[in-house]
């Protein structure tokens, strides 16, 4: 298995509220995305096609935080592995999720529109 470096939900929050540049990526899709976002966030799937996340992910050098459901959904580490292998440098899984995210306290958004 890929080691994947791993960022915490404490972690997480100081980097969103220091405005540390990174795209958060929601990978839940179908039946799990249930439409709440960690701040910010952009929808995608593990399952899209390299030009979708190539037009979406323009930066391979750029900070990246892939999350889904919880620690039990593989999707996060699904599309993180995928990234990497598609020569994304700064890949990080946040692991707990959203559910982790809002066990936290922590505010959720509805999902950012993309162009």
């Amino acid at each position: 298995m890929t080691q994947l470096p791993e960022v915490g939900t404490a972690t997480l929050k100081t980097m969103i509220d220091a405005g540390v540049a990174m795209t958060l990526v929601d990978s839940r899709g179908g039946k799990y995305d249930d439409m709440r976002r960690i701040p910010g966030a952009i929808s995608l799937s593990p399952a899209a096609s390299e030009q979708e996340i190539m037009s979406v992910l323009k930066s391979k050098d750029a900070l990246i935080v892939s999350y889904c459901v919880n620690p039990k959904c593989n999707a996060s580490r699904t599309l993180a592995v995928r990234l990497q292998s598609l020569g994304y440098k700064h890949v990080l899984e946040y692991s707990a999720g959203i559910e982790g995210w809002t066990n936290a306290g922590n505010q959720v958004t509805p999902p950012v529109m993309m162009k």
